[in-house]
């Protein structure tokens, strides 16, 4: 599910904690606040209530909003697990700080500009002028967003070993959630009061035909879990919907989180 930026530039602000890490919001609800986190380890992304965001990150950065997406893209480079659509929104701000949104509609000289900072922050060749087309200037730019994207070789590493902490983790959790909604053994029945002499007895009730086997069992957690982030919902969709149809458990976003690792790596 694509991510996009819903504040316009203009009101796009940089927010400091009290130990200076920048967080940038990119999208505001009626109720929560979604923004970026920048700090020495890298980028995530983060999401609380909006009074919370804002008691949190209480400080306004006088840093330009443009030369602050340019060292986000460094800290993507250097983030130890960069999460899933982080650069897309980078990327949308930093063409949000230029005169139009799209590449295709800025002119060759800005075009030019972009291109030679995203190869500063890949670490490629600037070109020092451009005398082709248009269209193939924005080819070599949409490849150059490519390489600035694409995870390095030790945050692919990071990727797998963090997969494997987080699946060991949190398996007491998931198995816990799992053990939670099984159906607790019935309650011995009470012994039959006999019956008063003068009384009829009334006949035995019909003992209940046993499930048949191969009946199906009810789904758990973790298997309705799985099937929604294999229909493509993401992680707050899950959970919304685990809440809604299992309102007793204690799923959180690190469970699903769990879930979605664990599918990769059978993957």
């Amino acid at each position: 599910m694509p991510v996009h930026v819903n504040i316009a530039v203009e009101k796009l602000v940089l927010r400091q904690c009290h130990n200076s890490h920048v967080a940038l919001e990119y999208n505001r609800g009626t109720k929560w606040s979604e923004y970026l986190y920048f700090e020495p380890s890298g980028l995530s992304k983060g999401r609380m209530p909006i009074s919370a965001f804002e008691a949190q990150f209480y400080r306004v950065s006088a840093t330009s909003m443009h030369d602050a997406m340019l060292s986000f893209m460094e800290g993507y480079k250097r983030a130890h697990l960069p999460d899933q659509g982080v650069f897309s929104i980078i990327m949308e701000v930093y063409l949000m700080t230029f005169a139009a949104v799209a590449l295709k509609d800025l002119d060759t000289k800005a075009l030019l500009e972009v291109h030679n900072e995203l190869a500063k922050v890949a670490g490629k060749p600037l070109l020092k002028a451009w005398k082709e087309s248009k269209a193939k200037l924005l080819t070599r730019v949409d490849a150059m967003q490519a390489i600035v994207a694409e995870p390095t070789t030790q945050q692919q590493q990071n990727q797998i070993a963090a997969a494997a902490k987080a699946e060991k983790r949190l398996a007491p959790i998931a198995n816990s959630e799992e053990n939670s909604m099984k159906a607790k053994p019935a309650a011995k029945a009470k012994p039959a009061a006999k019956a008063k002499p003068a009384a009829k007895a009334k006949p035995a009730a019909k003992a209940k035909p046993a499930a048949k086997d191969g009946a199906p069992k009810k789904q758990g957690i973790g298997a309705f879990c799985m099937d929604l982030i294999r229909a493509g919902k993401d992680n707050d969709a899950v959970l919304a919907a685990v809440q809604k149809k299992f309102p007793e458990a204690s799923t959180s976003t690190s469970s699903i989180a769990w879930y979605r690792n664990k599918l990769k790596n059978e993957g």
